[in-house]
């Protein structure tokens, strides 16, 4: 998979949040539709894109967290 989007099935956690996972193999743990392949060795790019966001983010009251190496 090389995008989630809206139509992706990701799984939420149970405070709502959701943990989207990058990485050349898929965790055992994590939900496929949580996870995006990437190739090892290569840098790559995360972009986030929002469409009728809500005046949380426009008001910084809401940022997404930064990305967070886990291994």
């Amino acid at each position: 998979m090389l995008s989630i989007n809206g139509f992706s099935k990701v799984m939420p956690n149970p405070d709502r949040s959701i943990h989207l996972l990058f990485g050349p193999p898929k965790p055992t743990d994590a939900p496929g539709a949580n996870w995006i392949q990437v190739i090892e060795g290569r840098d790559f790019l995360v972009a986030l894109r929002l469409y009728g966001a809500e005046l949380a983010f426009y008001d910084q009251s809401w940022k997404p967290d930064d990305i967070v190496r886990l291994g």
